[in-house]
């Protein structure tokens, strides 16, 4: 009886240690550096005013949610969903009646919740991994409209990109990671000016540097 309940014992706990090692998920954080990429649009006209928009320096954000890791031998597969925010900085150039330019430096914002789904291979406590992201953009904070503000909003409610990238594992309930994201599809199709469309294919890209940690 007692060669039973000590088999019983380490039996369930052979079983927690597998699934310990199949199966992990934990919580994530970590900061941003995202860029508009766009063709520059010149022969703007609102209010008068000629203006001209090209892409200006990136800016500096954050991310932090949840991550699942399953592991299959050295590969995995991880998904994610957490909270971030990308966007980019704009120049604008106004051309005034005088010939005059004044520049004006705008940020555009958009708060989203991006869902990741990654294919990862191991060596050791080094990985690499990439897969497509699903974003749903929740909000957008347009500066352009506070010096022109005929213009309409540039987000679509959700968009498809993809990450790839490498990371690192620490003392096995630490996960650091760097990415690279880029977009497979448009934040907008044109740019609209009170009556006037103006073509405008951007697709966000972003460098993302984060830590997890495991349970």
């Amino acid at each position: 009886m007692k060669r039973i309940l000590l088999l019983i014992g380490v039996t369930f706990f052979s079983i927690g240690i597998a699934s310990a090692q199949f199966l992990s998920y934990g919580i994530k954080g970590g900061v941003n550096y995202s860029k508009l990429k766009f063709d520059e649009i010149s022969n703007i006209t609102a209010n008068t005013l000629d203006y001209k928009l090209m892409e200006d320096d990136a800016f500096q954000s954050f991310h932090f949610g949840l991550m699942t890791r399953l592991n299959i031998f050295n590969m995995y597969i991880q998904p994610e969903l957490y909270f971030t925010t990308s966007g980019g900085n704009v120049l604008i150039e106004e051309v005034q009646a005088s010939g005059a330019s004044i520049e004006y430096v705008k940020q555009v914002k958009f708060s989203k919740i991006d869902i990741p789904v990654l294919l990862g291979f191991k060596m050791g406590p080094l990985r690499i991994n990439a897969g497509p992201v699903a974003s749903v953009v929740l909000s957008e904070k347009n500066e352009i409209e506070e010096v022109i503000p005929e213009m309409e909003s540039l987000s679509k409610a959700a968009t498809i990109g993809y990450q790839a990238g490498v990371g690192i594992d620490i003392l096995k309930f630490l996960a650091l990671d760097y990415r690279y994201e880029g977009g497979l599809s448009k934040w907008g199709d044109k740019l609209t000016i009170g009556a006037n469309d103006y073509a405008f294919d951007s697709r966000a890209n972003m460098h993302l540097l984060s830590l997890g940690i495991l349970f």
